[in-house]
């Protein structure tokens, strides 16, 4: 029996399906035969031969720093009651070197080790934050001062200074018609009386540059003007 076939047009499954029937007729002859070898002079099969039996290799993974950005820097690490250098500031792990034990190193002067290679902005920005984070001291009874006992240290009486004076109330303001009123309740019994004429009245009011009582109420300022001069005629 003759088989004969053109490997520059046979798919690599016939390829496959030879070799293997090849193989089972005479495995000894065949033992070391590849789908490789039987096509290696032609360029083409081998190609696609190689793409039939060797799978393709996978996509490689999409960079994630191209995609997403840069990671954000990892938060602080610090236990509250946690250790603190000579600065009071706890250790951060965005600025201090790390230690096996996961923990932070001291220099010589008991401040925290700077990483190595951090940037000196990022420095002073997490140490600011630091700072900022730092409970205020409370104020202890110890820190307190009795002016006495540094009169008596001095050999001094102790002198108080006087309260201020008590600030004067602010007067009263009134509507201009309640001061009106209270003139006109003052010149009526005059004029009734006859102590008050309408020449005086018209002489106090151009004294205060008006023409009639009435105006005074758009100008209550110079009502208490006014009213004194009726206060002097009726004492008079």
């Amino acid at each position: 029996m003759q088989i004969t076939f053109d490997t520059a047009t046979a798919t690599p499954r016939e390829v496959a399906a030879l070799v293997a029937l090849l193989t089972s007729v005479c495995a000894a002859p065949f033992a070391d035969a590849s789908p490789a070898r039987l096509v290696a002079d032609d360029s083409e099969a081998t190609q696609k031969l190689q793409a039939a039996v060797v799978p393709p290799a996978p996509a490689p993974v999409d960079d994630v720093t191209a995609a997403f950005g840069p990671a954000d820097p990892p938060e602080p690490v610090q236990s509250a009651g946690g250790p603190v250098d000579a600065d009071g500031l706890p250790w951060d792990v965005r600025i201090h070197a790390t230690t096996a034990d996961g923990g932070g190193s001291r220099t010589a002067d008991g401040r925290w080790r700077k990483k190595r290679g951090v940037a000196d902005a990022l420095v002073q920005t997490v140490t600011a934050e630091l700072r900022a984070a730092l409970p205020a001291s409370p104020i202890c009874a110890a820190d307190t001062v009795d002016i006495s006992d540094i009169c008596a240290a001095e050999g001094g009486d102790v002198v108080v200074p006087p309260e201020p004076p008590p600030a004067p109330a602010p007067a009263a303001v009134h509507p201009p018609i309640v001061l009106f009123q209270a003139l006109m309740k003052k010149v009526t019994p005059l004029q009734n009386a006859g102590k008050l004429t309408v020449l005086d009245i018209t002489g106090m009011c151009e004294t205060v540059g008006v023409k009639k009582l009435g105006d005074l109420l758009q100008r209550p300022d110079l009502i208490p003007v006014v009213e004194a001069q009726v206060d002097a005629i009726a004492a008079a």
